[in-house]
């Protein structure tokens, strides 16, 4: 069997035991019934395995120096057939450099629009094949990417959960990051949550603008700043709200998104390429704090998305075109 080595972008996620958003509970196990595969991590002192997947314990901390040697005794070690990437990254240079040493395929995963120029630039060049979550990601590449939608593991039904009966709730889910526009959520809350006939849930991991979301917990009965939420209950949590507001300025193909329209919960989402890509009904789009204000006063978010088709983002098929590409990494002459 092809053994493939994933060099993750959080490899302080990579791990059996990580409950989070979908990504590294879902994809790698799925693709380890076609590979023997290899994903480098921080939460482990020996190799883990289970099947045909294993985590291999890699430190990156201690400076890029010593981060470099110790993935180049990782991959001496592991020996791969292919090494796979999750974005553009020095850490990606110097494996893809080390693969060509090698004689190892390789591949790039670009899960979100990239930040450096030059760091994409030397990735891409060096990469095998590339695969990118979104044409609009595609578009930041200077090589043309193989589209591969990002998987998730829907329920064949939902429970919603029950909140206000006489008001509107809307919601938030996500990491709290400025890249994900947390704080734009919260300036639409502040400002909207005295007004009669609406309360707002906030949901997620991070540490940024914390404070202010169990701020606006205390202060507001119709603010409730929930935190981490168990990952069985994302579908529930989202089916029970009347909208959410997506406000990210960074995105690749955003799963809150496809989850979201999933569950049957209008999406407010920021009017970022990806979200232009993803959103058919183009009345969802907002480009600023006032307009997803006027929106929301408006109930202008009870609108049709029966457009929206969920079979582009299965576990199932991300594996299914995966396995294609790094198969054909491995055939091309």
């Amino acid at each position: 069997m092809t053994k493939l080595l994933i060099i993750p972008r959080s490899p302080e996620n990579a791990s059996f035991e990580f409950e989070g958003h979908g990504y590294y509970e879902n994809f790698y196990p799925a693709i380890s019934e076609n590979f023997e595969t290899v994903v480098l991590s921080t939460e482990y002192e020996e190799p883990e395995r289970q099947g045909s997947l294993t985590y291999y314990p890699c430190e990156f901390e201690g400076g890029k120096i010593e981060g470099a040697k110790n993935l180049y005794h990782a991959i001496d070690d592991i020996e791969p057939d292919v090494i796979m990437t999750e974005h553009e990254a020095l850490r990606t240079i110097f494996a893809f450099t080390v693969a060509k040493m090698k004689a190892i395929r390789t591949v790039m995963k670009v899960e979100a629009v990239p930040k450096s120029k030059f760091k994409t630039y030397f990735s891409s060049i060096l990469s095998d094949k590339i695969s990118s979550v979104s044409y609009a990601v595609d578009s930041y590449l200077p090589r043309e990417s193989t589209v591969v939608r990002p998987g998730t593991d829907f329920p064949e039904q939902i429970d919603p959960k029950q909140f206000s009966e006489d008001k509107e709730t809307i919601g938030y889910l996500g990491r709290f990051h400025y890249d994900k526009g947390t704080d734009r959520f919260i300036k639409v809350a502040e400002d909207l949550v005295e007004e009669e006939g609406l309360e707002f849930k906030a949901a997620g991991i991070g540490d940024y603008k914390r404070e202010e979301l169990e701020r606006l917990d205390e202060e507001y009965e119709d603010f409730e700043f929930l935190g981490k939420i168990p990952t069985d209950d994302i579908f529930p949590y989202l089916a029970g709200l009347d909208a959410i507001v997506v406000p990210s300025r960074v995105e690749g193909c955003t799963r809150v998104v496809v989850e979201s329209l999933y569950a049957g919960t209008p999406t407010l989402a920021w009017a970022i390429d990806p979200h232009k890509e993803m959103i058919e009904n183009k009345t969802l789009l907002v480009e600023s704090i006032d307009e997803i204000e006027q929106k929301t006063t408006e109930k202008a978010y009870q609108t049709d998305i029966s457009w929206f088709n969920h079979e582009d983002y299965t576990v199932e098929n991300e594996k299914k075109e995966m396995t294609e590409l790094i198969e054909a990494t491995i055939n091309e002459k």
